[in-house]
């Protein structure tokens, strides 16, 4: 009994020697780290202090801005540490520079890279690297494939070397294709090694090169309801040898259109027929007839289907219309609306004035620089100084003009106004921005409100009703 009382009295004794040596320590402990808690509240305090009246630079630690900028004006202090202001770069401990678009002078590649991605400091400006094509101040292009999408001639150029940018929106936008001077093989512009006119064994051997080709008296020569295109190289179908083949679709003719036959009028519109050798409709309508096809004045009807295209596709070399009828009548007289005479063939008036020479006789850049009272040839735009440029220069958001005549603020970006006496204006679009008559029909909106896309189909001629 006396070993039991003992017993229990020796295990509270530890149990109260133990609790009493942790509370022991937990005191310990919370003095520490109130004191640890006091000596960081004083660092801090010392540290924000001093960094009022001292000097950051690049990389340091930091409390205000105020303290960076006397290591480096450019700098600021973010997240604690100071770094350069926003579009600016470290050089070194002590320097940030400003990042910089193409043209602007630089030291540094990182300068132009971080602002303009894949540029360089070259010649101490910002310019694109080798294999890249400069874009406004902006963008540095990669080379585009034929028939990929691209915004310049360089750009397509640094893909193929013979092949250049046909615009969708004119000198905005397009894509890839093969110059005149070759042909598209397979994902290259290669110079044919046979043209119309070359010698040749067999009709294989033209067509191998030249569509729609055959060989006649050993020369090469368009096939019969074909005929040469303005490039020399290319055979275009002819609506009359169209007829001839019996294509259905090309015997049709369009309300407005020159007739020979009361049916070809029908087959476009059934309620229209051949009247004093155009086609009319029969009621006699004046909403639609001759003068009133629906078309703007300043498009190019295609003559089967009285689908109207801009007037700057006609002559260009490729078949716009169905029929190919904005290419047939291309060594005639008089061009077509919107194209130009050149020799014993009518071009496109987008060539005129634009620096390249199209027609053997270099006529289309020989009177690109006009008087005052003068007019641009080819319906092309005159700069203040009477240097003449392509219609479709006028507002397409760049500059050809040196002095930068093409692109009138008050003209190309105001919106909801009256067109003032004596103001370049072909095409006034609904939202009161001018814009030039290229732009019509193009199946792309031009204006921003794509009024350009609305006069674009011929009307229909109303139905005949028989009276009993």
């Amino acid at each position: 009994m006396i070993t039991t009382v003992n017993s229990r009295k020796k295990g509270n004794g530890q149990l109260f020697f133990t609790l009493t040596l942790i509370t022991v320590l937990l005191t310990q402990n919370k003095f520490v780290e109130g004191n640890s808690k006091k000596a960081d509240l004083v660092k801090r305090y010392t540290f924000e202090h001093n960094d009022i009246s001292s000097t950051r630079y690049l990389g340091e630690a930091c409390v205000s801005s105020a303290s960076c900028r006397r290591g480096n004006r450019d700098s600021i202090c973010h997240h604690g540490v100071c770094t350069c202001l926003p579009f600016h770069m470290a050089q070194n401990a002590t320097t940030c520079l400003p990042t910089a678009l193409l043209g602007f002078e630089c030291f540094a590649n990182s300068q132009c890279s971080l602002r303009v991605p894949n540029s360089g400091c070259i010649d101490g400006f910002c310019q694109c690297s080798r294999g890249y094509s400069p874009y406004r101040r902006h963008l540095c292009l990669p080379p585009a494939r034929l028939g990929h999408k691209c915004f310049s001639d360089d750009q397509c150029r640094l893909s193929q070397k013979h092949s250049y940018c046909k615009f969708i929106i004119p000198n905005v936008y397009g894509r890839c294709y093969c110059d005149a001077s070759t042909e598209h093989v397979g994902s290259s512009c290669l110079r044919p090694r046979i043209v119309i006119g070359s010698r040749c064994t067999s009709s294989v051997e033209c067509k191998a090169h030249i569509k729609n080709s055959v060989c006649h008296e050993s020369a090469c020569i368009c096939d019969y309801g074909f005929t040469v295109g303005w490039t020399d190289n290319r055979c275009v179908a002819t609506l009359k040898g169209l007829i001839e083949n019996e294509l259905g679709l090309n015997r049709k003719v369009s309300i407005g259109q020159e007739c020979t036959s009361w049916a070809q009028c029908q087959a476009a519109d059934s309620n229209s027929g051949c009247l004093n050798g155009y086609c009319q409709c029969i009621a006699g309508d004046l909403q639609c007839g001759r003068n009133n096809t629906g078309c703007h004045p300043l498009t190019f009807q295609c003559r089967s289907s009285g689908h109207c295209i801009s007037r700057s596709l006609t002559c260009n070399g490729h078949a716009d219309c169905e029929d190919a009828s904005d290419e047939t009548d291309c060594r005639r007289r008089p061009c077509p609306t919107g194209s130009f005479p050149c020799g014993a063939h009518c071009i496109s008036g987008m060539f005129i004035c634009d620096g390249i020479q199209h027609c053997a006789d270099g006529s289309d850049e020989a009177r690109c620089q006009v008087e005052d009272g003068e007019e641009c040839p080819g319906n092309g735009f005159k700069c203040n100084d009477g240097t003449c440029v392509p219609e479709h220069s006028f507002c397409n958001s760049i500059f050809d003009c040196s002095d930068g005549s093409d692109e009138p603020e008050q003209s190309c970006k105001r919106e909801y106004r009256k067109k003032k006496s004596g103001e370049y204006c072909p095409l006034q679009c609904g939202n009161g921005r001018c814009r030039s008559a290229a732009v019509l029909c193009t199946g792309q909106d031009g204006c921003g409100d794509n009024s350009d896309e609305t006069q674009c189909e011929i009307c229909r001629c109303p139905t005949i009703i028989n009276k009993m």
